[in-house]
């Protein structure tokens, strides 16, 4: 059943009205700032801000189950009274709001509540690993805290443990095909997270071996992906996958004008690789140009310029950031 066709036992009528008054919201200023709903124990229900608090704290009083959610109404059910602060200009509002969020983690904000619970990814180039089968390897960590260990690279912060984790997922499975002779050999593998003993609470390590013969670009490349500087490497994957499929294909056809299932052990349709290929490579392509790109102009803004930035100093840098980008003039 929508909304529009609810029922309702009583005609409801938005309390912001009735708690605050004509004259609050009349006498409300028309600049940027940050405001505050507040409950009737006077904790905090939710931050927010507005480059016009009049026009956004008025829209409130129109709020009704019919045409807006019900985390929104369970809001303004709420509210005993509200407060704001006038700003300068609406960056400075911005920043304030979230200063505010992180400090005061109002339950009905969602974005920006808990910086503390950013996370960092450390990547480690080791050799000759013992009981692993390779000439080096790439060790991908997701962890808390920045590394002290100045051998091994820290970046970062990142807001969500589980997009990062789907991105390595990602990035380790086309690496890995990339590395292969030839292309696809009948199996896409589809690597999983492993939580690995010794590396600490919350910690989740993937590991990428390289053969000895790997190629000796393929590793600058994968460092330089996630490290924010290029995105060549799902353009070298993608060529190595499309001279794959050319090979892959001739043998499976000939395969199947020969009935047997020996000349190419494996054997998939081929639009099934073809579609997992892409969605991956899109996902790596996103990802660098949503999150690595900019985590990597943040970090090297810090003075002296680092390889990654605090997770109490991310948001405010993407509020600056998007503030001074062009769509936002």
């Amino acid at each position: 059943m929508g909304k529009k066709n609810q029922l309702f036992l009583f005609e409801w009528t938005n309390p912001l009205n009735a708690s605050m008054g004509a004259e609050f919201f009349a006498g409300l200023p028309a600049q940027p700032g940050v405001y505050q709903f507040r409950a009737a124990d006077d904790s905090v229900l939710y931050v927010g801000q507005s480059a016009c608090l009049r026009d956004r704290l008025r829209s409130y009083r129109y709020i009704h189950p019919e045409t807006h959610s019900r985390r929104l109404v369970r809001l303004v059910s709420r509210v005993a009274s509200i407060r704001y602060t006038v700003c300068e200009n609406p960056l400075e509002a911005r920043l304030l709001e979230n200063r505010l969020i992180g400090e005061l983690k109002p339950p009905f904000n969602r974005q920006n509540v808990y910086p503390e619970g950013y996370c960092y990814l450390q990547v480690e180039v080791l050799s000759a690993v013992p009981g692993m089968c390779c000439g080096a390897d790439l060790v991908l960590r997701i962890v808390d805290r920045p590394s002290e260990n100045g051998a091994v690279l820290t970046l970062g912060a990142f807001k969500s443990r589980r997009v990062l984790a789907r991105m390595l997922q990602t990035f380790r499975r086309l690496v890995h095909a990339q590395l292969g002779e030839g292309g696809p050999r009948g199996v896409y593998p589809r690597f999983g997270r492993r939580d690995m003993d010794g590396t600490g609470p919350g910690q989740r390590l993937w590991c990428l071996s390289l053969p000895a013969d790997h190629d000796p670009a393929s590793l600058p490349e994968a460092i330089s992906f996630l490290t924010g500087h290029s995105c060549a490497l799902v353009a070298s994957i993608d060529h190595r996958w499309n001279l794959g499929l050319t090979q892959f294909i001739e043998a499976g056809l000939a395969a199947e004008s020969n009935d047997s299932t020996d000349a190419a052990p494996g054997w998939k349709p081929v639009d099934f690789w073809h579609a997992a290929i892409l969605e991956d490579m899109t996902v790596l392509i996103d990802f660098f140009e949503r999150v690595l790109r900019k985590t990597r102009l943040a970090a090297s803004a810090m003075a002296p310029p680092a390889s990654h930035i605090p997770a109490a100093q991310l948001n405010d840098w993407l509020t600056i950031a998007a503030a001074r980008s062009p769509a936002a003039e």
